[in-house]
């Protein structure tokens, strides 16, 4: 037993991830998976659930595929373009305006966005425990759902009805 714990307080810290991209972060957030590099909406079905999607830029009729992406990233765009709104309201990490992602990354290559930050990573990262980059009540110490109390009302645009019980 304390031969295990001198092992794990000897085990080195993982190594760096080497940044491929830079961008905006449109959406918060982080996710792993293979980049899927689509010039058009043609190419849809080489897109899996789950996958980071990289396109040049979005648009309305994009909605599905964004849906399925575990990450978004584009070429151009800033924080008001569709990519990014749209990324916030579902909840997708998003990265916009790298100038560069569908020259630069390769399709199947597997990467991490960390929106957060606004980078593109080589590889998977390890999963981190986050929390939700939805609105949130109350502070630190509060209890789940409890809310601050404020003389501010909090009004909701919502455009997407499949995340109307997230945003409640």
């Amino acid at each position: 037993l304390h031969d295990e714990a001198q092992a794990g307080a000897t085990a080195e810290p993982p190594e760096p991830q080497a940044v491929l991209l830079r961008g905006l972060g449109g959406a918060p957030g982080s996710a792993s998976g293979a980049a899927r590099v689509l010039t058009a909406l043609t190419d849809a079905a080489s897109l899996n659930d789950g996958d980071v999607l990289v396109t040049h830029m979005t648009s309305p009729d994009w909605l599905p595929l964004m849906r399925r992406a575990a990450a978004i990233v584009t070429d151009s765009g800033g924080m008001t373009c569709h990519a990014a709104i749209v990324s916030r309201e579902l909840g997708i990490p998003c990265v916009v305006g790298t100038g560069e992602a569908t020259r630069k990354l390769r399709d199947g290559e597997i990467v991490t966005v960390d929106a957060t930050r606004g980078v593109v990573l080589e590889g998977a990262r390890a999963s981190e425990p986050q929390a939700s980059p939805g609105l949130q009540a109350g502070g630190a110490g509060a209890p789940a759902g409890a809310g601050a109390v404020t003389a501010t009302q909090i009004l909701v645009n919502l455009s997407e009805p499949s995340q109307v019980e997230r945003v409640k």
